[in-house]
Formats: structure tokens, sequence, C-alpha cells
């Protein structure tokens, strides 16, 4: 067994052990995304395969350990809705494309567009060449 799918299930494992309701239906949403294959970013953090779910499976583990370390009282059901969750609208956000540069061909990822609902707000996020856009829609 890889290494991506190790963290796909100890992901599940984590958010499944909550036992809150509906987090089945949440990672069987998931699964129909590219969230355990996709970047965390595309150039400044886990930008390979997987790096979405290994981000948020750090993320997780450094909430766990600050909780410990400055004594924090959070409920570990919140740790890991929060860390391994901070970023699920990024699932199905980037998308591969070649562009040239240079007179060379390489693999970039490019952001092209977002809808994140939270708290029954949606944010249309855009991010070209470096721009950022954010509207409320």
């Amino acid at each position: 067994m890889d290494d991506l799918c190790i963290e796909a299930e100890t992901f599940q494992e984590i958010l499944l052990s909550t036992g809150r309701p509906g987090i089945d239906k949440l990672l069987r949403f998931l699964a129909e995304t590219d969230f355990y294959t996709a970047p965390s970013s595309t150039k400044y953090h886990d930008t390979e395969p997987g790096g979405l779910l290994h981000h948020s499976l750090n993320v997780y583990g450094n909430l766990v350990r600050l909780n410990k370390v400055f004594e924090g009282n959070y409920p570990d059901d919140t740790l890991k809705i929060v860390g391994l969750l901070h970023d699920v609208c990024k699932a199905d956000f980037y998308k591969l494309s070649f562009r040239n540069v240079k007179h060379e061909e390489i693999l970039t990822k490019e952001v092209v567009t977002s809808a994140c609902t939270f708290e029954q707000h949606i944010t249309y996020s855009v991010i070209d060449e470096g721009k950022y856009d954010n509207k409320k829609i």
C-alpha cells in the first residue's frame, strides 16, 4: 500500500472517529472529488499530487501538538474537524495545464475558479498570474 492510500485511510478513520452525523456523507463526497490527489498549493507547500491530503493531516497533527504544549482545552473532535477540513474547499480547485516559459514547456498547476460555501456565504475566487480577486456573490 502506498503512502497516499495510507494517508487517505488515516484521514477517513480520524474523521469517522468523531461520530458526527453526516461525516460519512462528507467522506463519500470527498471521494468523488480530487481531494485525495490534489496539490495543496500551486507553488508554496505540498505542491505534489496528494499534497492537499498530506497538508490537512499535518495541520491536524500540529493542532494536536500545540493544544498539548499550550495546555489548550480544545476537544479532540474540534481539532480533528478544524485541522482536517480547513481546506476542504480546495477539492476540485486546481487543474493541470501546460504553458511555455522561457522556451521550455513545463507542467504547471493553475487555479481556475472555486466556489466555497461556509455558513451560507459563497465566495467566488479567481487567481490568475499572481493576481487575487475575491468576490461575494
